[in-house]
């Protein structure tokens, strides 16, 4: 019988996250994998209220090996219940997909960083992580702040993966340019850089698939929106893609501004979806992009010439496969999830 394994997450799975049904299709291969993620219609503080209730019900009947928990404010509500069950050889596991101090401090003031915010928030996480056996991250950037500032050494870098790996066809260069856009549009994630995008290539196509959170409406004809606004699941986002590549070369739009200093210094997981199709990423200058440099071509640099180059469409969708494959497809990241768990046990 296989033992227990509980992923306790704050984000709702509908849509699924790609990457929590990743690490549970991984896991399951040796536990149980069970899922706790609280309703969609629930709130910031009501969602943790129902993952405690979830978990302490849970454990009436069950025992299990692992608790991976994600998110600080999830962390911060189960804290006393993990703290006590840990008397009972319960190993947990904090994953980290968001710099969290950032990210929450920024939420108290919107489009600035409250620095007594990130201060509060920084040292609660440091004090959390003495409760816990191991920590996931998902950037180079959280695995410096975890390793070197708050001095944790049980730490792995593990990265988000594509579920569009598989996908075919890949990109081709010998079709017409265009642009895509995945993920929440938003002005933290570079709704704006799009729109200026657009409207200085007014003869290319901007397709954006994802839930729009941006305000300010566009009435530029070359920019598609391929959704109604809201989030879409990725198997019908593969749908999409499969279409728009028979069509199109595309370029993948990256341009995050540094409103959110949790997204910015961040990989952006549509990034990595890029690259899984051999699309090369138009993007700025940021910590989350320098270890994909090979595949990326500057917005600054960006002109009507090199957007049709066939050598550099060639070259850059060439490097975008390879950088995939060699730090973030499925097995490597497969790999990764197993050998955290081997150790921890």
């Amino acid at each position: 019988m296989k033992p227990e394994l509980f992923i306790i997450t704050p984000y709702h799975m509908n849509p699924p996250n790609f990457r929590v049904i990743f690490e549970k299709q991984t896991l399951s291969e040796i536990f149980k994998v069970t899922v706790l993620t609280p309703p969609s219609e629930s709130n910031l503080i009501t969602r943790n209220f129902f993952l405690r209730k979830k978990l302490l019900n849970l454990l009436k009947n069950n025992l299990p090996r692992i608790i991976i928990v994600y998110d600080l404010l999830t962390l911060l509500f189960l804290n006393s219940v993990l703290k006590k069950h840990r008397k009972k050889q319960i190993r947990v596991i904090y994953e980290m997909i968001d710099d969290f101090s950032y990210y929450y401090s920024y939420k108290l003031i919107k489009n600035k960083i409250n620095i007594i915010g990130y201060k509060i928030f920084s040292n609660l996480e440091k004090k959390l992580l003495s409760f816990v056996d191991f920590v996931i991250v998902n950037s180079p950037h959280l695995f410096d702040k975890v390793k070197n500032k708050y001095n944790f050494e049980r730490v792995e870098l593990i990265y988000y993966t594509s579920p569009y790996e598989n996908l075919s066809p890949k990109n081709n260069p010998i079709l017409t340019s265009a642009f895509i856009y995945i993920g929440q549009f938003s002005l933290e994630k570079g709704a704006k850089e799009v729109f200026a995008l657009a409207e200085k290539f007014p003869t290319k196509r901007f397709y954006i698939v994802g839930d729009n959170r941006y305000k300010n409406v566009s009435n530029l004809r070359n920019v598609i929106f391929l959704s109604k606004g809201e989030r879409i699941h990725y198997e019908k986002i593969r749908i999409i893609l499969s279409d728009l590549l028979s069509k199109y070369f595309l370029w993948g739009l990256s341009i995050i501004p540094n409103f959110n200093k949790s997204f910015f210094r961040q990989e952006a997981n549509k990034d990595i979806e890029y690259l899984s199709l051999g699309i090369p990423i138009i993007g700025n200058n940021r910590p989350g992009i320098r270890n994909k440099l090979e595949s990326v071509l500057f917005v600054e640099n960006l002109s009507n010439n090199n957007i049709d180059d066939l050598y550099l469409k060639k070259k850059l969708s060439h490097k975008a496969l390879e950088v995939y494959y060699r730090l973030f497809c499925n097995e490597c990241i497969r790999k990764k999830i197993l050998k955290v768990v081997s150790e921890i046990l």
